[in-house]
Order: C-alpha cells, then sequence, then structure tokens
C-alpha cells in the first residue's frame, strides 16, 4: 500500500499515484517467475481517510485506514476479474481526466456496498484515444439498454482492432451470455453489475 498527501499534503496525489502505478506495471511487464509472467494489479482511490501512528501498545504502526483505503484495496482485486492492471475510482477521475486516457469501464456494486458506482481504466499518458476506445464504448452502451446482440458484436470487434484478449470486453461477452439465461430482473436496470465475490 502507498498513500499520497499524508503526512504532507500533494496536491498533485493522484496524479503520482498513477504515475507510480504506470511504472510499476511497466518495470513488471516482462517479468517471469520460474517461467510465469509476474501480473501486478493497482487500485487507486482518493478521498479522505484516517492516517497517522495507529494501535495500541502492543502494535503499533503508521498506516491509512477507512473507507476509502478498503475501496482501492477492494479495486485491486477487481482488476483480476475484468482483466486490468489500474483502475480507478470517479473521485480519481475526476482529477486526472484531462491528463490520461482512461476508460470507462461500467458501474460496479462490490459486496457490502449499496450503490453501483463507477470505475475507470488507466490506459496511458493524455494522447489521441486509441480507434477501440469508441467501439468498446458503444458496447457498452448497447449493453446498458439490454441489446445483447449489439452489445456482443460490438465487444467482439473491440478484441478484433486491439488483435488481443481485451479484458473489460471479454468481461462483457462472458456477462451477456449469462444474461441471455438469467436476464436482469430490475426494470430500472441500465448496466450495472453486482459482484458476487471479493
Amino acid at each position: 500500500m502507498a498513500v499520497w498527501g499524508a503526512p504532507l499534503d500533494d496536491e498533485r496525489q493522484a496524479d503520482h499515484a498513477v504515475a507510480a502505478a504506470m511504472e510499476m506495471i511497466q518495470s513488471t511487464r516482462d517479468t517471469k517467475i520460474y517461467a510465469h509472467p509476474l501480473k501486478t494489479r493497482i487500485g487507486i482511490n482518493s478521498g479522505p481517510s484516517l492516517v497517522g501512528n495507529l494501535g495500541s501498545r502492543f502494535r503499533f504502526d503508521y498506516t491509512a485506514i477507512g473507507d476509502n483505503i478498503n475501496l482501492a484495496a477492494r479495486l485491486e482485486g477487481f482488476n483480476k476479474q475484468v482483466g486490468t492492471d489500474i483502475l480507478i475510482t470517479q473521485s480519481t477521475y475526476e482529477r486526472l481526466k484531462d491528463k490520461y486516457v482512461l476508460r470507462p469501464i461500467g458501474k460496479f456494486q462490490l459486496v457490502g456496498k449499496d450503490l453501483a458506482v463507477p470505475f475507470y481504466e488507466v490506459i496511458t499518458h493524455h494522447a489521441e484515444d486509441p480507434p477501440w476506445f469508441d467501439t468498446f464504448a458503444e458496447g457498452l452502451a448497447a449493453f446498458s439498454r439490454r441489446d445483447w446482440t449489439d452489445a456482443s458484436g460490438l465487444f467482439g470487434e473491440t478484441n478484433a482492432q486491439r488483435r488481443q484478449k481485451d479484458g473489460p470486453a471479454s468481461f462483457y461477452l462472458q456477462k451477456i451470455e449469462e444474461f441471455k439465461t438469467e436476464p436482469p430482473t430490475d426494470r430500472d436496470w441500465s448496466g450495472e453489475i453486482r459482484v458476487t465475490s471479493k
């Protein structure tokens, strides 16, 4: 775990966190342990938390705790489900949307949470959006209006445009197959995914 903005203020804390995360991913991209790729996943959230020397006379550490810290930790693990490396929350997105290419991957209700919230994948530093960016967004829009056929085609096209398996597109292709058998029952459903495991 790494924290920016404490104990000293840092006006660019979100930027520094994402820059560090991108360097971590790049530095381990070609690393293998006993011929197996070393996979690193990172979750980033921005917001108030309790930071300082915490504990008791039996155990005492400088650490950070609170809901915002927990959400970042949950995002780290959620990367595995959607096939991404770096995920950020809405609060971090608002601070960085003009500096990085950030892909909205949908709204998700995590275990123990009452509401679905948007998550974003960090793609690269500020540049033109790649051509598959709009294709995925159109697929996500079709998915949100329960148009499984169009969504499947667009997510498949995203994979083709990337010339590789795109994590979020493949995640939604699997969800579509599930929803064909058991569609969402909520009449107001608009694409939110309920996550059933941590």
